[in-house]
């Protein structure tokens, strides 16, 4: 964007588009300025908003203040987001980072004692397990063909994605692909399904989907856009819980040190089955299932979902719940003393910053000091 184009200059425009009266640059502009925020963090303090949906209502409150305190309205207004096609975006938490997060300066992370390490964000990388225990480290694998199991051809693309190449003669084995702490991956099912593997996160599945049902095993957290075949459900197990669905885009977090699976469908619909229970999910739902319960709840999909975007975000989330998520992504031992916590966290941080600008959520609250040595974190 050109570098001349002012906050004043975004905020006449921004007036425009309200009015109504923007002219097709004008929106193209306003646009690409809107892209270069995303990249952007924005940290809230703990009482700005109840939930997801008044944050919203309150951050627009905060883009029509500040335009309305240099125009005055000449006609009734229409809200932004029925204005233009990329309004739907614009009202969301990345939007914070334009308006909000400026007159909310936070200072960097002041801590009890000196961070010596600023330990870098995770990356692609994930282990490959074959049917015969071979194993191949997918970040440093070539790309191309990987290995041949039963007619199957494992190749690496040239965007580091595992594929799956097979015919109707293919006999199935399974497969494996698991991320440590601190890495992410993508793959490709036979049947096309696409796979997004968080931090220490695995998926074993068949090579060839040869039998009346497609079935894959998850821990730890995956998004899923599966590949539509009505003959032919797809069953994700995590641990007790069992996932059904057709064809649709949903995302699983089944971490052994988290008390609840949590199943958030963004399209399609899906079935869940725990402890003998079963729930049909809609579009922006989410299943819970915990030991003795499976409910159902409204969903906020781009919490959910943030991971798989390159961001952490929090609405609302404990200490607790927080710590985990870094510990996963930057490879951090986590020790928490005292006790629990009540205080909670709003924010939305690039998961592509070194842990010390991540931690900026954590300075925010006063109830909250945390000590280093080496790679681990005492929150006390």
């Amino acid at each position: 964007m050109n570098k001349e184009i002012n906050r004043s200059h975004i905020e006449e425009i921004a007036h425009k588009l309200k009015m109504g009266t923007a002219s097709p640059e004008e929106l193209s502009i306003f646009e690409e300025w809107y892209q270069s925020q995303l990249e952007k963090d924005a940290v809230l303090t703990k009482d700005f908003a109840e939930d997801n949906l008044s944050l919203k209502g309150r951050i627009l409150n905060k883009i029509e203040e500040r335009i309305d305190q240099q125009y005055t309205p000449v006609r009734a207004i229409t809200p932004l987001w029925k204005r233009i096609g990329i309004a739907a975006a614009i009202v969301t938490v990345a939007f914070i980072s334009a308006y909000y997060w400026k007159s909310q300066q936070i200072s960097e992370p002041q801590f009890s004692n000196v961070l010596l390490e600023d330990f870098a964000p995770g990356s692609n990388k994930a282990l490959l397990t074959l049917a015969d225990g071979q194993q191949i480290e997918l970040s440093s694998a070539k790309n191309g063909a990987l290995a041949k199991q039963q007619g199957t051809i494992i190749k690496k693309d040239n965007e580091g994605e595992i594929t799956y190449e097979t015919t109707a003669q293919t006999a199935s084995v399974t497969n494996t692909v698991s991320t440590p702490r601190g890495g992410q991956y993508r793959l490709k099912l036979a049947d096309g399904t696409m796979v997004w593997l968080n931090a220490e996160s695995s998926i074993s599945y068949p090579t060839a989907f040869n039998n009346t049902e497609r079935v894959v095993n998850i821990t730890g957290e995956a998004y899923l856009e599966v590949a539509h075949n009505p003959n032919k459900p797809f069953k994700v197990q995590s641990g007790k819980q069992t996932i059904e669905v057709l064809g649709t885009h949903f995302n699983v977090s089944a971490y052994k040190d988290e008390t609840e699976i949590t199943t958030t469908l963004l399209e399609g619909s899906v079935k869940v089955t725990g402890d003998g229970k079963t729930k049909l999910l809609k579009p922006n739902q989410a299943a819970i299932f915990s030991s003795n319960d499976l409910a159902i709840k409204d969903a906020d999909i781009s919490e959910a979902t943030a991971w798989k975007d390159g961001y952490f975000q929090f609405i609302d989330a404990d200490i607790q719940t927080v710590m985990r998520q870094l510990a996963r992504w930057y490879n951090v031992e986590v020790i928490f003393n005292g006790p629990k916590n009540q205080e909670t966290f709003t924010g939305r941080i690039s998961r592509n910053r070194p842990i010390s600008q991540a931690l900026k959520i954590i300075q925010a609250s006063k109830s909250v000091q945390l000590t280093f040595e080496g790679r681990r974190i005492m929150v006390n």
